[in-house]
């Protein structure tokens, strides 16, 4: 797997670059952050690189936090009739503050475009960050790891709240 990295002067530059390279080719992911430092790791991961406890400690830090945003989502969906498996409710819980070994991704790369921008709080970092994979690369990368935890999964969720986006679970 190759990284390409490219950099644009103008948005016209950038916009041309994508309509030429990506519109017609199918099979190509994106995912924008607002700082060109930023790892590509979930909220999951960067948060417990923080915390100081043995290994065998997380595991009962993650299932609480999850337990904890289940108890707190209760009677707040929009439809409390839908039953949520727990992929679902990881995937939309990721987006009401759970934290999460997904990360997101969309197959446009304008919405990819839209959350490198949006955040205008990371002012202190000269670039912002489209990253675009192919989905052949996922195999590739699935390919090099023997543990089947560590493999890469994509999760299309097409639940109408998040329309176009999809996570890549590790």
């Amino acid at each position: 797997m190759d990284i390409d990295i490219q950099t644009f002067e103008t948005t016209y530059e950038l916009i041309d670059y994508i309509s030429e390279e990506f519109q017609n080719w199918p099979g190509y992911i994106f995912r924008g952050q607002a700082n060109e430092n930023w790892q590509l790791e979930p909220s999951l991961n960067r948060i417990l690189k923080n915390i100081k406890i043995e290994n065998d400690g997380i595991d009962d830090i993650i299932i609480k936090h999850f337990f904890r945003f289940k108890e707190n989502i209760r009677g707040k969906l929009e439809n409390n009739s839908i039953e949520l498996d727990t992929v679902e409710l990881v995937t939309l819980g990721q987006h009401y503050g759970l934290r999460t070994t997904l990360l997101d991704w969309t197959w446009s790369p304008y919405i990819g475009l839209f959350f490198a921008f949006s955040d205008i709080s990371h002012e202190e970092t000269d670039y912002r960050v489209l990253w675009c994979l192919n989905n052949d690369d996922i195999t590739k990368i699935n390919d090099t790891y023997k543990n089947e935890n560590e493999k890469i999964e994509i999760i299309n969720y097409r639940r109408a709240e998040l329309c176009g986006m999809f996570v890549l679970a590790s």
